[in-house]
């Protein structure tokens, strides 16, 4: 089990699963909610509202300008590489 170092603002210090990364998890000395650090950065979402846009736009260009099948195929390759991409970090 992997175990992430975590700093209390009470001082003191503990280790929480991975898993918490982002997210909250009790001080093991004064029982506070602390947050764990790690976990996906605003930047990260950012990036991926954006990709979203790109897959959106290049669709619908694809339906508009050949068929309605170019801009299907366009939409679940780009939502395949998206996906991949989202797994992968």
């Amino acid at each position: 089990m992997d175990l992430v170092e975590v700093q209390c603002p009470c001082g003191a210090r503990f280790r929480a699963r991975a898993s918490l990364k982002g997210g909250l998890a009790n001080c093991t000395a004064c029982g506070k909610a602390t947050e764990v650090p790690g976990g996906f950065e605003p930047v990260f979402w950012i990036l991926v509202s954006i990709g979203v846009l790109i897959v959106l736009g290049v669709s619908a260009a694809f339906w508009v300008a050949w068929c309605p099948t170019a801009g299907g195929v366009a939409f679940g390759v780009g939502a395949a590489i998206l996906a991949a991409l989202i797994a992968a970090s």
